[in-house]
């Protein structure tokens, strides 16, 4: 059991894995770890979502609390509804169809990990031994879409009449896009057909799944292509010729376009971005900072230091003024107004930033990550400017890398300023790591 207990949430194959039995156990887990008086639930539209949402909110009224069921939700909606309360969403986020599991949340949308919370839960069903309650609670629901429509819309600046191609993949940007976009531009929908099946393409929005959008774009004359996962807390953008951007020059743009109001704000970038997102940042007056991976660093360090907008290579968008957190919407809402304000294409706006040649992601085996890497820094810190943010990262003049230890491997992301020099570095390097 203590496989589906990750770093952010749990998850594992449905149902073999994520059962209704092991949902209701986790509903009451749930209920004692949180001990309020309500807790909201919402799911995704996976396969088996439904049942395990039911199942959960069983769980969570046999122990005792009130279950607000907000129903079918994106993470960004769950998010605004957790201002609230804590919650619970029915959904497996970065995994195939396959899998399904749940996101707890305390109040304010910030996901339980292991530390916080998610090490309790599981201690307690693997126990299977919960407290009797006085009384059972009830199952409220709650309709939040138009409070949410309203909140997201608020990021909206100055449209034109664009026509935009979305692919939401059979996920719930099928049922949110038409809500928050409508009547504000021409959206050509693409896969808006909620379907847990996922039969066009796999959840996450990435280059190799985008060739129907990429496609669609060029079909329709489009000015822009946006494509996002199943939860909505990730998308993609593709520009009118049809093709895909890279996500740390989508999070310049989206600093270019919200810095216009506070130029001296801070733009948080992950270790794997790349170097123009810093130099852009810098050059309109704000100031990059550089976090670790993933979503709780972002959101801590963004309520630390007040940044108005963070990114990751793995195109999460965050935005201070979105309690911290990531969201689809509030991204492509932007990057909308950017492209009707400066009326230009999309392409002619990520010119100047495609400045460099990288390399991202290359995975390597590893059984001794640290010895691996202490010998990587030995090799190269003579040479270059060694921080150790997240795994280790040296800084050259004209080149740049991290290698961050993922699970059983080292994961590499490499930059430089020539074709030529990338190649061999990049050689040196797998030389090191094989």
């Amino acid at each position: 059991m203590e496989e589906l207990f990750r770093q952010y949430g749990i998850s594992g194959v449905y149902p073999q894995q994520v059962s209704e039995e092991f949902a209701y156990k986790v509903g009451r887990a749930i209920a004692m770890l949180l001990a309020v008086e309500e807790i909201i639930v919402g799911r995704d539209c996976r396969i088996g979502s439904d049942k395990l949402a039911e199942s959960l909110i069983k769980g969570i009224t046999d122990q005792g609390r009130h279950a607000v069921n907000i129903g079918l939700c994106s993470m960004p909606m769950f998010v605004f509804a957790t201002q609230q309360g804590p919650g619970v969403l029915v959904t497996s986020p970065h995994y195939g169809k396959e899998h399904n599991g749940f996101t707890v949340c305390q109040q304010g949308g910030q996901p339980l990990t292991h530390a916080t919370g998610l090490d309790t839960i599981r201690q307690l069903v693997e126990k299977n031994k919960f407290e009797k309650p006085k009384k059972k609670g009830k199952t409220k629901r709650r309709d939040v879409m138009s409070k949410y429509v309203t909140h997201v819309r608020q990021f909206k600046g100055r449209l034109k009449k664009l026509k935009i191609v979305i692919d939401a993949g059979n996920g719930l940007a099928g049922l949110v896009v038409p809500k928050v976009f409508g009547r504000l531009v021409n959206v050509i929908p693409l896969f808006f057909e909620l379907d847990g099946n996922f039969p066009n393409r796999d959840p996450m929005p990435i280059k190799e799944n985008l060739s129907a959008l990429c496609k669609a774009v060029k079909q329709h004359k489009a000015q822009l292509g946006v494509a996002y996962d199943n939860d909505c807390d990730r998308v993609a953008f593709v520009d009118e010729h049809g093709v895909v951007a890279r996500p740390d020059h989508i999070l310049a743009l989206l600093a270019q376009q919200l810095l216009k109001q506070q130029p001296h704000a801070k733009v948080l970038h992950d270790v794997r971005c790349s170097r123009i997102v810093k130099e852009h940042v810098t050059r309109l007056g704000g100031v990059p900072i550089i976090t670790r991976v993933g979503n709780t660093f972002m959101n801590e360090i963004m309520k630390d230091e007040g940044a108005i907008v963070g990114g990751e290579l793995s195109a999460h968008y965050y935005f201070r003024d979105n309690f911290c957190a990531d969201s689809g919407d509030i991204a492509v809402l932007l990057m909308m107004s950017l492209v009707s304000e400066e009326r230009k294409p999309l392409s002619k706006l990520l010119a100047p930033l495609q400045k460099y040649v990288s390399v991202n992601e290359l995975k390597f085996e590893a059984k001794d990550p640290a010895r691996v890497l202490k010998k990587v820094e030995q090799e190269f810190s003579e040479k270059g400017n060694v921080y150790s943010i997240d795994g280790l990262s040296i800084e050259f003049p004209d080149w740049w890398f991290n290698l961050r230890p993922v699970d059983n491997t080292l994961s590499l992301n490499i930059e430089a300023a020539s074709k030529s020099l990338l190649d061999r570095k990049l050689a040196e390097l797998r030389r090191l790591l094989s």
